[in-house]
């Protein structure tokens, strides 16, 4: 690890819709933050450029029930591409090969993003949202029952 660290290297933030506030809301980067006004990938000017933030306000379907979907999704930017991730054969020990694409083909519900994309987790806009998966492992032991045999 290079001494000292930064974790703002190569840092990307764009494409986003980011609601917290008023558009003169604070950005909290720069200064003692991340993201100095010196970083040429992740700076308050490239922020506020790249971004949405505090100018569309996405409204929700139907958050109660579980439905997230952005419900003005027309009026949110389309997502920037982003670049490849780039090779870490520099560091060690080695990080293990993985896919360094960022392109990112289907939206949570699994719809193809292609064509209509849109920033967000739904991005293509299309269908219900699939019910959230259930990934708890379950282990399903035999019954056992004390006693003697036929009691």
């Amino acid at each position: 690890v290079p001494s000292p660290a930064h974790t703002d290297d190569n840092l990307r933030i764009a494409g986003n819709v980011i609601w917290n506030g008023p558009a003169d809301h604070a950005l909290g980067v720069g200064e003692d933050g991340g993201c100095l006004t010196a970083n040429p990938t992740c700076n308050a000017a490239q922020l506020l450029a790249d971004n949405a933030i505090n100018t569309v306000e996405p409204h929700l379907v139907d958050p109660a029930a579980g439905n997230f979907r952005v419900a003005n999704g027309a009026e949110l930017p389309a997502p920037l591409p982003q670049p490849d991730f780039p090779a870490w054969d520099a560091l060690l020990p080695p990080v293990p090969q993985g896919a360094l694409n960022t392109v990112v083909t289907v939206d949570y519900a699994g719809n193809t993003r292609a064509g209509a994309d849109r920033v967000g987790a739904f991005g293509s806009g299309e269908a219900t949202p699939s019910p959230t998966p259930d990934l708890t492992d379950r282990v399903f032991l035999p019954q056992v029952v004390n006693g003697a045999p036929g009691q």
